[in-house]
């Protein structure tokens, strides 16, 4: 039997994951400050939908790793 990832066609991307700002702040261990001056930088991308913000998790992925 194939292993299930084969069975996905390769042209179907899986589906960002996202964050809003308590995950990102509980994650990161960040201030609601630190995350504002962040997306006030362009340290972080977002998006705000009705009000709320959301981010992608691979671009905090990201930002962790250009800190190292």
């Amino acid at each position: 039997m194939p292993h299930p990832a084969a069975l996905i066609p390769k042209s179907v991307k899986p589906s960002p994951h996202w964050l809003d700002s308590q995950d990102v702040m509980q994650q990161l261990h960040i201030s609601p400050r630190t995350l504002q001056r962040w997306r006030n930088e362009g340290k972080l991308s977002f998006s705000k939908v009705r009000g709320k913000i959301w981010y992608l998790e691979s671009d905090i992925h990201q930002l962790l790793m250009e800190g190292r």
